[in-house]
């Protein structure tokens, strides 16, 4: 979760559905805010899964608009994958080489 006015949110969330694993952002400029976000979720994702930016609501108080979110949300991704894709245009895991 993101935004500077999630409190309530993560508190509705951890009331009705314990159960689900809630991450949340916690840096506190908007330079970190996604690279941070796609770091936790690249932290629990497994290879063939998909990461979706799906925003519940508008982000003004962090972002300009909803293309500067998404447009971040993108570099991050980039970033967190060096820029580069498997030769079937598929983003390279950048876990692999891991042990």
């Amino acid at each position: 979760m993101i935004g500077t006015a999630r409190d309530e949110l993560v508190a509705a969330f951890r009331r009705h559905a314990p159960e689900l694993p809630l991450f949340e952002v916690l840096a506190p400029d908007t330079e970190n805010v996604m690279p941070e976000a796609v770091a936790l979720a690249a932290s629990v994702a497994e290879q063939g899964d998909t990461v979706l930016l799906a925003p519940a609501a508008a982000s003004m108080d962090q972002f300009t608009d909803y293309a500067d979110r998404g447009r971040r949300f993108h570099e991050a991704v980039r970033a967190m994958l060096g820029g580069e894709a498997d030769a079937d245009g598929t983003a390279a895991d950048p876990r692999a080489d891991q042990d």
